[in-house]
């Protein structure tokens, strides 16, 4: 099969879009942020899932930052049965 060729950004960005779904790590996505959103009452939003299973997550506030800190194990054990993609831990920006 011959790989298609990419004319434009939007053309690149549609690559990339259709490896994400290829993946798993759209639906993984959604699922882990709906998963904050009831643990954290959509204070701690997804800013990128990374390859080495590392979830970068941001909250406006130091005291969220430490409750995610430490729930963040018993989270991810939880997702573990849920989602495709490995999620080895959470990095917390607080912003």
């Amino acid at each position: 099969m011959m790989a298609k060729k990419i004319n434009s950004l939007g053309d690149l960005l549609q690559k990339k879009a259709d490896d994400l779904e290829d993946s798993g790590i759209k639906d993984d996505i959604t699922l882990i942020q709906q998963e904050l959103d009831r643990n954290f009452s959509g204070e701690v939003k997804i800013e990128r899932f990374q390859d080495d299973g590392i979830l970068v997550v941001k909250t406006s506030s130091s005291s969220m930052a430490s409750e995610v800190r430490l729930r963040q194990y018993a989270i991810i054990q939880n997702l573990t049965q849920t989602i495709k993609n490995k999620l080895v831990r959470f990095r917390i920006i607080i912003g």
